[in-house]
């Protein structure tokens, strides 16, 4: 299940916003289970229909029953999940308007909701369903995009309630699912900031495990471009070669592909985006390997793309924020709390200090001396907050000694004094 950013946006403007403010968490919950049910009616007959039908005589009759279903539960709503989906809030949106008109003066409430909502009753749809899944050895449910809709503005309260609803719907499916000794899991896919920042608030906080998909190991990391180059070259050359073969050594003291990694705020994603701007920037200068320019110039050109990406992360988080990356243009990289906060007063930023700041520590643009005296960022914590708060805590006020991550420092022109 993989909802767009626009399907999503629609879903809050028409849906999410006709909904009477006492019902909204049980109504949106009723929503995402009718949604998972229906999609996992749909995925059986389209993957599993023709495959089985007929060849299991207690399966035909379920299969036949789920056929009957998705001719009730579609209609004329075909295309991709998103598509569906969309369908649907339009078929509950126009049948709201035509009988309350559109002078935005009625809200819906739950009951009136699961009658536009369910094309045949709820308990039919669930029993059917979970009838098949007792069947299979296993059944996942994946879903993601879900904070992809959020608006240019920071997140608002219905945006953190999509996301929480569906966190309960899918734990009802499962619970139903076990009741019925059907082996159902499902993992829901969000950005780090999104759920410890949002939904790890909530009050159900730990009620579900948490997988995250982070990465605290260098050689690691630098593995994956060792395999990727390797794989790369004998595909198209029929030589396997690795990172030795296609760079310099070393650049400032460290081997360069340590030297990468260090500069990669330990993603996969930004490695292999890094690790490209090289390569990119020797093949235009015709150079046979990567050199130390080359490094130095693919690394310039990924800082000025990650400080942008990050400060529209940040402003998802908290519209407060826009911008306020740029505020550490020209300063040390090696500085005080108090110099940073300077320079963000300086440029507007004056009533939200503590709170841009504490994001600047989450996305790793800052970082600060460990007790021993190391840079320390949070994914060296495996991005625990409390953790690092923890560990700053033992700091000075504004005096505290503060980092900026070289990820950031090279593009906004830090001075390097370390």
């Amino acid at each position: 299940m993989k909802p767009d950013g626009y399907q999503l946006r629609k879903f809050k403007e028409q849906l999410v916003s006709l909904l009477a403010v006492g019902t909204k968490e049980h109504t949106l919950t009723a929503f995402w289970e009718y949604i998972i049910y229906c999609e996992i009616v749909h995925k059986v007959l389209e993957t599993d229909y023709k495959r089985l039908y007929g060849r299991d005589p207690k399966l035909t009759p379920i299969l036949d029953d789920l056929s009957e279903l998705r001719s009730v539960l579609f209609e004329a709503r075909e295309g991709d999940f998103s598509e569906r989906m969309m369908g649907l809030i339009k078929d509950i949106n126009d049948k709201f308007y035509l009988r309350h008109g559109r002078d935005g003066s009625t809200a819906l409430q739950t009951s009136e909701v699961t009658e536009l909502l369910y094309a045949t009753d709820i308990h039919t749809i669930q029993n059917s369903v979970l009838s098949y899944l007792e069947t299979r050895d296993r059944t996942l449910l994946l879903v993601d995009n879900i904070d992809k809709g959020w608006g240019a503005h920071g997140v608002d309260p219905d945006d953190v309630l999509i996301v929480s609803t569906l966190i309960d719907a899918l734990r009802k499916v499962e619970r139903k699912a076990a009741k019925n000794k059907a082996n159902l899991d499902w993992l829901l896919f969000l950005r780090n900031d999104v759920f410890e920042l949002l939904v790890d608030q909530q009050n159900d906080r730990g009620k579900d495990g948490k997988i995250v998909v982070d990465w605290d190991s260098e050689a690691a990391l630098q593995q994956v471009i060792e395999e990727r180059i390797r794989s790369s070259t004998l595909a198209r050359t029929g030589k396997s070669v690795g990172w030795a073969d296609i760079s310099v050594p070393t650049i400032e003291s460290l081997g360069s592909i340590a030297w990468l990694t260090k500069r990669s705020l330990m993603r996969p994603r930004y490695l292999i985006q890094l690790v490209d701007e090289c390569i990119g920037h020797a093949d235009v200068c015709g150079h046979e390997r990567i050199e130390v320019e080359d490094l130095k110039a693919g690394f310039r050109n990924f800082s000025q793309d990650v400080i942008g990406n990050t400060s529209f992360e940040m402003r998802d988080i908290s519209p407060s924020s826009e911008d306020a990356i740029y505020a550490l243009i020209g300063l040390g990289r090696k500085t005080t709390l108090g110099t940073i906060k300077d320079a963000l007063t300086k440029e507007g930023y004056g009533d939200h200090l503590d709170e841009i700041v504490d994001l600047f520590f989450w996305f790793a643009v800052l970082g600060a001396s460990s007790p021993n005296g190391e840079e320390k960022y949070i994914y060296d914590y495996r991005y625990d907050q409390k953790l690092i708060s923890k560990m700053r805590a033992r700091a000075d006020g504004d005096e505290e000694e503060i980092f900026i991550n070289h990820a950031f420092a090279e593009g906004l022109d830090c001075v390097d004094l370390i």
